[in-house]
């Protein structure tokens, strides 16, 4: 899986390379830099040049893969529904 890129669908906690807690938010983009995403493990991803390392069972669970994500667009789904979230903010609904 290494290389392979996927979009969270929901957000999920992880480690930085100092091992203290952060959130990576929906919608963000990880790419598995080690380990393989289907292991009991933790693989550690990029998520905006900063390396994570996430559950493998929730990039499972969470990440769809973005070559999915892209397709899904040019079909004309709203990715943002995904999860519940709605992808715009209020002061765009008016």
């Amino acid at each position: 899986m290494k290389g392979q890129k996927f979009r969270l669908s929901q957000s999920t906690y992880g480690l930085d390379s100092g091992k203290q807690p952060i959130q990576v938010p929906i919608d963000s983009v990880v790419e598995v830099l080690t380990g393989e995403v289907d292991d009991q493990r933790m693989v550690e991803v990029d998520w905006q040049g900063t390396r994570v390392m996430l559950f493998a069972v929730d990039v499972q669970d969470r990440g769809i893969p973005v070559a999915s994500c892209q397709r899904a667009r040019k079909k004309g789904t709203n990715f943002g529904a995904i999860g519940g979230h709605q992808g715009a903010m209020a002061s765009d609904r008016r």
